[in-house]
């Protein structure tokens, strides 16, 4: 593992623990919680020394194919992260009737994810992009792609559209927001890429590792700025009663 991913590691578990002595009595920062977790683990499941590791793959039975099983784990949280994200942003403008639907969607994404992975090669034969092995694997790509998109632009929106936010909150999630758009940007490429060029490699603009490392970074820093700010911003707790609030934390 890289010596500056493992500092950036340190930072982040630093800043998650930081954030965690206010999941009690500040629920609304938990989302940003949730998120900074889920996304340093989706980086370290992408790793080169483990995205398409093979070991769960050699240690069952033949007839169990598990290749490529840290790509699909990181997809599916990814996707649940995609879910969380729009289920936010339906409270935050009062339309919780949505979020039984957001739900749905989310589950059918996954079910659909592990499906493809399972009657293409991705199950079988290890590799970095599972869209390379051309075929079923593509629409693989197609829905991956799709939820990393998806899960920018939510996260992005939760930024930029909540309400009711203080104006020194909204300046320390700046970082977050560039992050996530450009998550989304990357996505669409994946996604155009695989719906123009099926099965023929994608090569991304940056390494997949260094831009989602920057990306977990940014994250890091939003993380600590909203927690540095809300012991400074006295409405702020007021403030996280109104449902619009409860996007952005």
């Amino acid at each position: 593992m890289d010596y500056r991913f493992l500092i950036l590691l340190v930072v982040v578990m630093a800043v998650l623990l930081l954030r965690c002595t206010r999941w009690k009595t500040e629920p609304t920062t938990r989302p940003i919680t949730v998120t900074l977790a889920v996304l340093a683990l989706v980086i370290v499941l992408h790793l080169p020394g483990v995205i398409g590791d093979r070991w769960l793959h050699d240690h069952t039975p033949e007839f169990l194919d598990f290749a490529n099983w840290t790509n699909l784990l990181a997809d599916l949280l990814m996707t649940a992260l995609a879910g969380f994200s729009g289920a936010l942003v339906a409270r935050a403008w009062r339309l919780e009737r949505l979020v039984p639907l957001i739900a749905a969607v989310t589950l059918v994404a996954a079910v659909s994810l592990i499906f493809v992975w399972q009657a293409s090669d991705a199950s079988q034969v290890a590799t970095p992009h599972i869209g390379d092995l051309g075929g079923a694997a593509t629409w693989y790509t197609v829905l991956s792609a799709s939820a990393i998109t998806l899960a920018g632009l939510m996260i992005c929106a939760s930024v930029v559209l909540a309400t009711n936010m203080p104006w020194r909150l909204r300046l320390a999630l700046i970082p977050m927001a560039a992050a996530s758009a450009a998550g989304a940007a990357i996505g669409l490429m994946h996604l155009a890429g695989a719906l123009t060029h099926p099965g023929q490699p994608f090569t991304d603009p940056s390494p997949a590792t260094f831009t989602g490392t920057m990306g977990v970074a940014c994250y890091a820093v939003s993380g600590l700025l909203d927690h540095v700010v809300r012991r400074n911003v006295p409405s702020t707790r007021e403030e996280q009663r109104e449902p619009a609030a409860t996007v952005h934390c």
